[in-house]
């Protein structure tokens, strides 16, 4: 006898698609805005306010999200053109950012109600560059060009817009199952996560995020949760671990109101899933309303994540000829930023050396790497004369924007020849002023710059050979540039 498709474990083609079919015909019902929005839409966020809710303790969490997406004035706007209020006329508003043909993004909503809606068709307000749409049960208002896009798609069949993606459809009604305010951000959204452009060659180098979902609870106890997708599970260790690194850091130097909230936070990760639960009583709520840390948490723009782009990451790994199980010293390690990025991408077998000469640092810095996976990572206090690392150990050394730093720079690279096996290499990048470098060593250092003639030929002394030097390695300001300089200890010493 035969078995049942299901029974047998094969599922056959035309009932994934009959489910998947399903379940966008499902949403596009409970949720019709989908059918008005096109499929390339980058940022989706609802607001549904729920009846018989405490509205006094609900409204920070819903201006709390709207402000963070800039949606507060556009629904400001709405409301003072239609004279229709959020929680009495409107019961939920669903907010779009959607690129034009002219490669703008414009936002544009649609505000649901019991007592909203023009069964004769649709009526028109416009006022200074703010449109306002009806279309049977549903208002739609924003931008002039985003509206007149979604209004067109009113009268098509579902294919091409939101409600025929059934992967942001499953999505979509996940986060809305049990939040009042909830949204999805896909990674043309985002405005400081990597395109996708640079070689990934190098596990660890950057971190990519795949998609956001974010749901909240309103209340007097609010509550509030993220899930990012990420491209790995490399990538997601990282994210969390600067997750984790932030929260760590607001809960010991945040404002008050801000400190029970990152002491609380929990930041998990399944996969290549991080997830964020935190709990946000009013009053926090509040605080960062409108606040661009709580902006660059939703969105991924955390200060690290940026410095990935800005620090070239993959490149610096590729000159310091990374590969798995490799043996390398971060000297001048600070806060980690490399150490952590280097640690994932020599793998487990590796090993990593995080050298610094300040005790509080090298504190922090442990505490830092006790709250992530790492296993493979040695913190080391150092001396200013002497990285204290065992002769002939390391494949590589990364000195970045240190270097300057150590007065007993001779003796420093004396002992780091020492540590680096024959064939290895040592990586120094450094800010420079390129109007500053006939001025002697002691004046550089005092601006906290050297120029890399300088670097290199300390590196020549120490018996080091030059294999590469980029004098504009990553330009910051009109008049300062970071250089890099590649060497390594000859094979024949």
């Amino acid at each position: 006898m035969s078995q049942h498709p299901l029974q047998a474990g094969i599922v056959p083609a035309s009932i994934i698609l009959c489910c998947l079919l399903t379940v966008s015909a499902v949403c596009a019902e409970a949720l019709p805005e989908l059918q008005h929005l096109p499929r390339d839409t980058q940022v989706l966020v609802g607001v549904e306010w729920k009846s018989g809710e405490d509205a006094a303790a609900a409204a920070p969490m819903y201006e709390l999200i709207l402000s963070l997406f800039g949606l507060d004035d556009q629904l400001q706007r709405f409301t003072e053109m239609t004279a229709l209020k959020p929680g009495e006329q409107i019961g939920r508003v669903v907010f779009a950012s959607i690129p034009l043909s002219d490669g703008r993004k414009a936002t544009v909503g649609f505000a649901s109600g019991e007592k909203i809606g023009a069964k004769s068709g649709p009526s028109v307000g416009h006022k200074d560059g703010f449109s306002v749409v009806v279309l049977g049960e549903q208002v739609v208002f924003g931008d002039p060009s985003a509206v007149k896009i979604c209004s067109s798609l009113s009268s098509r069949p579902s294919a091409g817009t939101l409600a025929d993606d059934a992967g942001f459809v499953r999505g979509i009604e996940r986060v809305r199952s049990a939040a009042s305010v909830w949204g999805q951000v896909r990674p043309s959204g985002l405005s400081a996560i990597s395109n996708g452009n640079e070689n990934w060659s190098f596990r660890g180098a950057r971190s990519r995020v795949r998609l956001i979902q974010f749901s909240a609870k309103p209340g007097r106890d609010s509550s509030f949760s993220m899930v990012t997708e990420t491209g790995s599970e490399s990538d997601t260790e990282i994210l969390a671990d600067e997750l984790r690194e932030l929260f760590r850091q607001f809960g010991s130097d945040g404002v008050a109101e801000l400190r029970p909230v990152a002491s609380k936070a929990e930041v998990k990760t399944e996969g290549t899933s991080v997830r964020l639960d935190l709990a946000l009583p009013a009053p926090a709520a509040k605080r960062l309303k409108g606040s661009r840390t709580a902006q660059s948490i939703l969105m991924w723009e955390l200060p690290a994540l940026t410095r990935e782009n800005s620090k070239r990451v993959s490149d610096v790994f590729r000159h310091l000829g990374l590969m798995e199980k490799g043996r390398i010293a971060d000297v001048g390690a600070g806060e980690g930023f490399f150490t952590v990025r280097l640690a994932r991408a020599v793998g487990p077998d590796g090993r990593i050396w995080a050298v610094d000469i300040s005790p509080r640092v090298i504190q922090s810095l442990q505490k830092r790497i006790e709250s992530t996976v790492l296993k493979n990572v040695i913190v080391v206090l150092g001396e200013p004369a002497d990285p204290k690392l065992a002769s002939g150990t390391l494949d590589a050394v990364l000195i970045v924007n240190s270097y300057h730093e150590m007065p007993h720079y001779s003796e420093m690279l004396d002992r780091l020849f020492r540590a680096i096996r024959p064939g290895g290499r040592i990586v120094i990048s450094e800010p420079f002023n390129p109007k500053s470098r006939s001025l002697a060593r002691d004046k550089q250092i005092e601006n906290h710059e050297i120029a890399p003639e300088l670097v290199e030929e300390e590196l020549r002394k120490a018996g080091f050979e030059i294999l590469f030097r980029d004098d504009a390695f990553i330009e910051t300001r009109e008049s300062t540039a970071e250089s890099i300089l590649v060497a390594r200890r000859p094979n024949s010493q």
